[in-house]
């Protein structure tokens, strides 16, 4: 993993967006995805400087993956250099945007139950 991956995996995997789990460099048919969210079937790819000479293939796996309903989030990776809390704060949006749509009571139950535990840690 590259330096700004590191990081975003640090705060994926610490449960920032509404506990919902991600994997990190997980298959799905001839691509690797860098962080995949099963649940909301929400995939995010963090480019880096090569990307910019691989558009062609990016456009290619992205449509690959919406026909089987994966939406990706794209992300420069200077952008979690700069500012990780801000990118996390995109990543919850889309997963919570993502939720909504695909299982909505049960996502606010999710939420509300997530929630409810951080107020409880920030208490202690």
């Amino acid at each position: 993993m590259t330096p700004p991956e590191r990081v975003l995996w640090s705060h994926l995997r610490a449960g920032k967006c509404f506990g919902i789990g991600f994997r990190r460099q997980d298959p799905m048919g001839d691509y690797i995805l860098d962080f995949y969210c099963h649940d909301a079937g929400l995939d995010i790819e963090i480019d880096g400087r090569v990307h910019g000479h691989r558009q062609s293939h990016d456009r290619r796996r992205d449509e690959w993956l919406g026909a089987r309903g994966v939406e990706v989030l794209r992300i420069p990776a200077w952008k979690i250099s700069r500012d990780v809390h801000a990118v996390v704060g995109l990543i919850a949006h889309t997963v919570e945007r993502r939720m909504e749509s695909l299982h909505p009571g049960k996502f606010a139950e999710k939420k509300a139950a997530w929630l409810a535990k951080r107020a409880e840690k920030k208490m202690k």
